[in-house]
């Protein structure tokens, strides 16, 4: 059986298992119903102005209809497991005066976060509006760069909670080996990381630019 047909019994649905209804049904799905363009992705995450969650539940609204079809092997590592206190004991008492590894944790738990920015700079595409009357200096967090399924480019900004707190002492290089050492930056073809200055509403700010590399 082909895959689509595979993976859609993998998820529930009772296909027919004759080959002569197959093309009808094939026939069917592709030109009836809904005809518009949907973004298919296998990789949780941003997409399309939203974010998906690894068991494939979307949240936020996307500008284009998006779908995930990663494999459900994945979602057991995202269930609820122990209780608040219990995450206390064995994770956050083991970052205490490690400032590398506390920047690492709290960047992730951040990332869901993104879109109570209101976008970046107002367009909740991720397009850079210039005309946004927030001030670069009253956006807690860094630049990041990526592309949208459409090829065309995309910043963010995370969020960095308790930025001061976490930085305290520590150089900005260091605070990006310990993303690094994370899996969240991966060295570009020259620069690891790159800053740019950008100017909103006649204020200029200097950002860090997290290079990410392309998907195959």
């Amino acid at each position: 059986m082909p895959v689509g047909w595979a993976r859609l019994r993998s998820r529930g649905m009772n296909i027919t298992v004759k080959n002569s209804l197959l093309p009808i049904l094939a026939e069917h799905l592709q030109r009836s119903g809904d005809r518009r363009e949907w973004i298919v992705t296998q990789k949780a995450g941003w997409h399309c102005g939203a974010y998906v969650m690894p068991d494939g539940e979307i949240i936020g609204q996307p500008y284009m209809p998006v779908a995930f079809s990663g494999g459900t092997s994945a979602i057991v590592g995202y269930v609820v497991r122990g209780t608040t206190e219990e995450w206390k004991i064995h994770v956050a008492s083991l970052l205490q005066g490690n400032r590398s590894m506390m920047l690492c944790v709290l960047m992730g738990l951040s990332a869901p976060l993104n879109s109570l920015t209101g976008g970046t700079y107002g367009r909740p595409n991720g397009d850079i509006d210039t005309s946004y009357a927030m001030r670069i200096s009253d956006l807690a967090g860094y630049l990041v760069h990526n592309r949208r399924n459409d090829g065309q480019a995309e910043y963010h900004i995370i969020p960095s909670v308790f930025e001061a707190e976490i930085l305290q002492g520590l150089q900005k290089k260091s605070g990006f080996e310990a993303l690094e050492e994370a899996g969240m930056l991966v060295k570009a073809e020259k620069d690891r990381f790159i800053s740019k200055t950008i100017s909103v509403n006649g204020t200029q700010g200097r950002f860090v630019v997290l290079i990410f590399r392309d998907e195959d």
